[in-house]
């Protein structure tokens, strides 16, 4: 496939390299300000598989993410959507609480989030999943090969979901 802007060959999301990092940055900024994640000089702690990301984009915005951890500081966590879907799915199905914290890079996918990571120079690692979520993870990315469409459906399908559990409690 050729890149939605300038028609250069796909690198992710239907983007090539330069229009995807810009892609991928201004959505991040739109995430932030739309769900109004951020207040004045708050110190910032992130946590996660995806903290190196957070931190590159958190700094790129002109926030100062301390390196340490700050015990007044506000907990931050990076895990992608798959991540949340699945852990939302298994606590949905296993009866267990169904609160999760909000993630800074929750409108993304892993994939996405590696090749940011990827074109930043930026480290990773893979989330961490029990046997049930680590068999829902497989689960849900089988049914992405064969219905692409439903990729880019993840993140609202999330926020339908997180909906419908806070008004059957």
């Amino acid at each position: 496939m050729k890149c939605l802007k300038c028609k250069i060959e796909e690198y992710c999301s239907r983007f090539c390299k330069e229009h995807f990092k810009s892609y991928f940055e201004r959505k991040f900024k739109s995430h932030l300000s739309k769900n109004k994640m951020l207040n004045k000089n708050e110190t910032l702690n992130v946590l996660g598989e995806n903290k190196e990301v957070v931190k590159y984009l958190l700094n790129d915005l002109g926030r100062k993410v301390d390196a340490k951890f700050n015990t007044r500081g506000r907990r931050v966590e990076s895990f992608s959507m798959d991540s949340k879907a699945v852990k939302q799915l298994s606590d949905f199905m296993q009866a267990k609480s169904l609160e999760m914290p909000v993630s800074f890079l929750e409108c993304f996918t892993q994939e996405e989030i590696n090749h940011y990571a990827k074109l930043c120079r930026l480290k990773t690692s893979k989330p961490k999943l029990s046997k049930f979520e680590t068999k829902l993870n497989k689960l849900m990315k089988e049914s992405m090969e064969r219905r692409p469409n439903i990729y880019y459906c993840t993140y609202n399908m999330m926020k339908e979901f997180s909906k419908v559990i806070k008004k059957s409690r």
